[in-house]
């Protein structure tokens, strides 16, 4: 289950630097709303929340 968190926050960096922009500091920033707005983002993060949940009750 770790290496699958691990590939999501990889996912979840990528989809940040794809819809965002580089502040003052040269670090990528998205709007929530942008992000979660996105169609991609969506169908990803529903399957992520769904497994996040799953592994909680069968934990």
């Amino acid at each position: 289950m770790q290496e699958k968190i691990q590939e999501e926050i990889e996912e979840l960096k990528k989809d940040i630097q794809r819809l965002g922009t580089k502040n003052a500091e040269g670090k990528y920033v998205v709007k929530f709303g942008v992000l979660f707005n996105d169609e991609k983002t969506q169908q990803y993060y529903e399957v992520f929340y769904i497994n996040i949940l799953w592994h909680s009750l069968v934990l």
